[in-house]
């Protein structure tokens, strides 16, 4: 993971927004928002599929083979 994000900066970015929305959402569901669980998931898959397309989107000296 550390080499992902020095090659990739912005992986540390998204990285830090799925921390902050786990912990809102989890916050919400402690609240009792019935509906925190599904919203995090949708907000989750956004921010996985851009770190996807983040990594694709690198010189292919610097892509990241996914195992």
């Amino acid at each position: 993971m550390k080499k992902s994000i020095k090659k990739l900066p912005e992986f540390k970015a998204l990285d830090d927004s799925i921390a902050s929305l786990s912990i809102q959402y989890g916050k919400k569901l402690l609240d009792g928002d019935t509906s925190a669980v599904d919203a995090l998931k949708k907000d989750l898959a956004e921010l996985r599929n851009r770190k996807i397309l983040s990594a694709q989107n690198q010189p292919a000296s610097q892509k990241i083979i996914w195992s």
